[in-house]
């Protein structure tokens, strides 16, 4: 979309303003983990959940898992960081992220 209509214009009307995306915008990536022995397995996966972006990470503690999904937007809401840690509790869940496109860039490069 690179118009939104507003209400309002000088004339009572309405007008239309251009919508230029940030680079940071958010872009939402699913970070599915799984502890298998003592290692956390990350992967990374489209918003969907179906194509991977990356090859799966590996961690020794879930305490990085903590860390990536911090960095990664997703201690915006309660109920994220609930659900993250159910999953670390368990050995395993997902939870999406909001990365910025730099982060994204970054995340898929590596």
């Amino acid at each position: 979309m690179d118009l939104i209509h507003v209400e309002g214009g000088e004339d009572g009307g309405a007008r239309i303003l251009a919508f230029r995306p940030s680079s940071d915008a958010a872009l939402c990536v699913l970070l599915s983990f799984e502890r298998r022995g003592e290692r956390w397995y990350c992967d990374f996966y489209e918003a969907s959940g179906t194509a991977k972006v990356r090859k799966t990470l590996c961690y020794g503690s879930s305490d990085k898992v903590v860390s990536l999904a911090v960095r990664g937007g997703a201690f915006m809401k309660h109920n994220n960081r609930s659900r993250l840690y159910k999953g670390i509790q368990s050995g395993h869940g997902n939870i999406r992220l909001n990365l910025t496109s730099d982060q994204y860039k970054m995340l898929i490069a590596a």
